[in-house]
């Protein structure tokens, strides 16, 4: 688990993957009229668009800018270098900056974007939004869930096989009884197999009920963990995590930006997410 799936792909997948490319570079002295208007806010790929002065950068425009540069739904015929926005430094990023790093800079930065900086060329924009429909960046969240998922099932298999038994009885008998039903069209020992057995064949959301339910699991996993994480609400958001990312229904997609509309929220996830699996990590079988 120390360079599990999360690792992996975080260490692999960086803001070049998640960009959007730039829509167009425009030259500055060109007057904004209809037709200019049309190719700014409806790019066939992209959001923003580049003006230039001969090879100098001198800013930004996207489909915000091009509208406050309407007045009564009449296009003001300006030079695009008037309605331009220039490019901060704070708004700047390497191209090869880990995309988990993203939730943590959207906080500290304050802004909605950043422009991916690829050698000396702006090569795209990341929108914070867009991470969550994003496939790439969805990939890892549904990847620190199955983590998480890991070592939950090593916390409850790390108890005495007569305590496994209560923790099992947690469960509602209807969800016991498919779990039961699910094991046995695999193994055909269903209503005899061992807890530990039948934890193979339940879901996320039975392991993290367990957990919810027994102040004795809870415990022992304080015993590995700051005392600030709060391991219930840490699940239950991951919980939530694992519906989202495993369906490709847009409602889901909008569920999960929803979970995480302020960047700052996602970023304390993370943390606190890392801290569980990390201090589970160090969980041996104390209690078999």
């Amino acid at each position: 688990m120390e360079n599990g799936c999360f690792k992996k792909l975080t260490n692999l997948i960086t803001a070049k993957h998640v960009q959007f490319p730039i829509a167009n570079k425009v030259d500055a002295t060109w007057l904004l009229d209809r037709d200019i208007f049309i190719s700014l806010t409806e790019p066939e790929e992209g959001i923003e668009s580049l003006v230039f002065r001969e090879d100098q950068l001198v800013g930004v425009v996207n489909y915000d800018k091009l509208w406050e540069a309407c007045v009564d739904d009449r296009i003001l015929n300006v030079p695009l270098d008037h309605i331009a926005k220039p490019l901060l430094p704070e708004q700047i990023i390497a191209s090869n900056t880990a995309v988990i790093e993203l939730p943590q800079l959207f906080t500290n930065k304050g802004v909605d974007f950043f422009f991916v900086l690829d050698g000396a060329e702006i090569s795209g924009t990341v929108h914070y939004w867009a991470l969550f429909y994003e496939g790439l960046f969805r990939l890892c969240l549904l990847a620190r869930t199955f983590e998480l998922e890991e070592r939950v099932s090593h916390l409850i298999r790390s108890s005495l096989s007569e305590e496994q038994e209560k923790l099992w009885r947690l469960l509602p008998e209807n969800h016991r009884k498919v779990i039961q039903k699910r094991c046995n069209d695999w193994t055909g020992n269903g209503r005899d197999a061992p807890v530990s057995q039948l934890l193979t064949f339940s879901s996320f959301w039975h392991k993290v009920h367990i957990v919810k339910n027994s102040n004795l699991l809870q415990e022992r996993a304080k015993i590995y963990l700051a005392p600030e994480v709060d391991i219930i609400t840490t699940l239950d958001t991951a919980v939530k995590i694992r519906n989202s990312c495993a369906h490709a229904d847009p409602e889901y997609e909008t569920g999960l930006l929803e979970l995480f509309k302020d960047p700052a929220r996602l970023s304390q996830w993370l943390s606190k997410s890392e801290n569980l699996t990390q201090g589970w990590r160090e969980l041996p079988y104390l209690f078999l």
